[in-house]
């Protein structure tokens, strides 16, 4: 399961970014935010709906990785040192919960990295974005930043604040929310992209961020394995 947890990190860059908002007086944006990735290396391609309120974050993910489609949905809650995979096994809906403290991002750290901000702007999801290049010995990165959403510092969950190329970024005093993002390798190929498509603003309900009715992940696991 361990396994499966590094892999989730993979969605969660676009969210690592919101550290880099304003400080903990900024009002916190609540609301929908939905993003697409893919990740060439495992032929994934997925649709995330972001839903954030309060501190509380929801991400409902849906598409297909080396051939296969999966569907589950990550919670991060406020004031609680988990993540939490909902999901269903054989019909049953199932739950897997790890210590954050456990979960490490994949993308690694960055060396020494040389960050250029572009000229102009580009509207992405309709918000207003600066381009920012990000070169290392590591490979290169595009990146698009909105400073229109908001997102307080004081609501986000440790995982989401560490992440090696987004540090760099605050590093540079670089502020804002990402829309795009598109890493490449030493190579030159694309190793990583993910692109907003869509921020609703507007009020959440508590009830999305329940796990209510789901029971213990391993052993709906377990009892699968005994049918198959």
């Amino acid at each position: 399961m361990n396994n499966f947890i590094k892999y989730i990190a993979n969605f969660l860059p676009i969210a690592c970014m919101a550290i880099l908002s304003l400080g903990a007086n900024a009002q916190s944006f609540e609301g929908e935010i939905d993003l697409t990735t893919t990740n060439p290396a495992i032929q994934e391609e997925a649709v995330v709906r972001w839903i954030t309120s309060n501190g509380n974050h929801k991400l409902i993910m849906n598409g297909t990785a080396n051939g296969k489609s999966f569907s589950y949905t990550v919670l991060m809650l406020k004031n609680d040192g988990n993540v939490r995979i909902l999901t269903e096994i054989n019909g049953e809906k199932s739950m897997f919960v790890t210590p954050m403290s456990k979960v490490t991002p994949v993308n690694p750290t960055l060396g020494s990295a040389i960050v250029t901000a572009g000229s102009g702007t580009t509207t992405i999801a309709g918000q207003s974005c600066q381009k920012y290049s990000v070169e290392s010995a590591e490979g290169s990165s595009t990146i698009f930043v909105t400073t229109q959403v908001k997102l307080n510092l004081d609501d986000l969950p440790q995982l989401l604040k560490t992440n090696g190329i987004f540090a760099t970024l605050a590093a540079n005093g670089i502020t804002g929310l990402p829309l795009s993002i598109i890493s490449r390798g030493e190579d030159g190929k694309v190793a990583f992209s993910q692109t907003v498509t869509g921020i609703k603003p507007g009020p959440v309900s508590d009830t999305e961020f329940s796990f209510e009715g789901y029971t213990d992940g391993g052993t709906a696991l377990q009892n699968s394995m005994k049918q198959n």
